[in-house]
């Protein structure tokens, strides 16, 4: 009250001109019809959009996937060929106005000049497919089916002859022979053959990106693309410093089942039925040799959860706020089909791998990030917001990030609650809620 008696008066000046002009007879203006996008159509307008603008931005000339045949590479790659169909049709209005600058269609100052979304993929994306002698040729073939549908510059590679130089350096070095075949007795030996693999693939993807326009002739380099999804960040599924490591993740905050609902959207929509079987595959590395020609190593199996499991205890970690204890009690009427045992394990896993890898999230690549799954939010610059559970400590989560992993008072309650609550074996081993 004080300040508001001591302020000083705002000057007034009086306009003789009105802001409306008044007229009683215009009759109201129609309401606007909101258009509410499918979350699978938000993925194909608002990343896309995303890119282009990060490109722009960064003065490169575009951008590098490794493109290993799953679905995680997969969608990424649909959203840059989504980037230039949605570019190349902006691009063509534009060029129909001659008096429009066209200062959007500028990468590094000069103009884009294409007369075809296929021409300008081909300008802005390249692809690679890094095989190793574990790679199937399902996959291999996956990959370049569907670069040749999305029209990126695809190339293969092998990686083997850089990953058997620093199994003989690390060999000689120790003195012991890391060189033989697996399965290798101890489990740490079997785990550094297959990050090597991963981590060569990531040292290969940025080589190329520095080399790929020097070969064809044109000035500038290329920004590295990732692809790691929010569950296997999450759970610590990925190699610090593999190809989830890169410039940028478009789909670092997104769940495997919204991936896959979009590529199936892009595949009925945009024409790339190249997607039909990347979808259907499982989700496997392919770092291990196959055994009677199947991988020896699925996603789901490894991790000891399905991605739909993953999917639902992420969503209730963030944005539920719950911990091991808490997110057990919320699943209780939820998963009603899994036995207390079982239920337990789960969440004991998820909570597990998830406080053990969290020095990994810490350095994980930018990625896009919704704020919510019915509310979405495009107006971050930085980083692209796209789901409320994503990963911590994008470069702005100052917590200790080094978490007990242990768990041992909320693994302990639940023991406590699953002894107590557990219904007789003659009922089915399910709770009393």
């Amino acid at each position: 009250l004080f300040q508001a008696a001591v302020a000083k008066k705002y000057p007034e000046i009086p306009v003789p001109n009105g802001i409306l002009e008044a007229d009683e007879t215009r009759p109201p203006s129609t309401a606007v019809e909101p258009v509410i996008l499918s979350k699978q159509q938000e993925l194909l307008n608002g990343p896309p959009a995303y890119l282009w603008n990060y490109l722009r931005r960064s003065g490169m000339q575009g951008f590098f996937l490794p493109l290993s045949g799953g679905a995680d590479s997969a969608s990424v790659a649909v959203m840059v060929r989504a980037m230039c169909e949605k570019v190349y049709a902006a691009y063509a209005d534009a060029c129909k106005d001659p008096n429009h600058e066209r200062a959007e269609f500028k990468l590094a100052g000069e103009e884009i000049n294409v007369k075809s979304a296929d021409e300008l993929c081909r300008k802005v994306f390249f692809t690679c497919y890094m095989q190793s002698k574990h790679s199937s040729e399902q996959t291999r073939n996956f990959a370049k089916d569907l670069a040749s549908q999305i029209c990126s510059n695809h190339l293969r590679t092998e990686i083997d002859d850089a990953v058997k130089s620093f199994v003989s350096m690390a060999s000689s070095t120790f003195g012991v022979n890391f060189s033989g075949s697996p399965p290798w007795e101890d489990p740490r030996v079997s785990l550094g053959m297959q990050n090597v693999q991963a981590r060569i693939r990531m040292v290969t993807a940025y080589l190329f990106a520095q080399l790929a326009l020097y070969f064809h002739k044109r000035p500038g380099s290329l920004l590295v693309l990732g692809s790691s999804n929010v569950d296997e960040s999450l759970v610590g599924y990925v190699t610090k410093y593999d190809c989830s490591a890169a410039d940028l993740n478009p789909i670092g905050s997104m769940m495997k089942s919204d991936l896959k609902a979009m590529l199936r959207y892009a595949r009925d929509t945009m024409g790339l039925t190249a997607l039909s079987q990347i979808i259907d595959a499982p989700p496997t590395a392919e770092l291990l040799p196959r055994v009677e020609g199947q991988p020896p190593q699925l996603d789901e199996v490894e991790i000891g959860l399905t991605y739909e499991e993953m999917a639902e205890i992420g969503q209730l970690r963030k944005p539920g706020c719950l911990g091991p204890y808490g997110t057990f009690l919320k699943l209780l009427p939820l998963w009603h089909d899994v036995t207390p045992e079982e239920m337990a394990k789960k969440v004991k896993r998820f909570y597990w791998r998830y406080g053990a890898n969290r020095h990994k999230a810490t350095i994980l690549t930018p990625g896009t990030y919704f704020t919510d799954r019915n509310h979405w939010n495009f107006l971050n610059l930085s980083a692209y917001h796209a789901e409320r559970y994503s990963c911590d400590d994008h470069r702005n989560d100052h917590r200790p990030f080094l978490y007990n992993s242990a768990w041992e008072w909320q693994f302990k309650k639940i023991d406590q609650f699953v002894s107590v609550k557990e219904h007789p074996s003659g009922q089915g081993g399910r709770f009393i809620c």
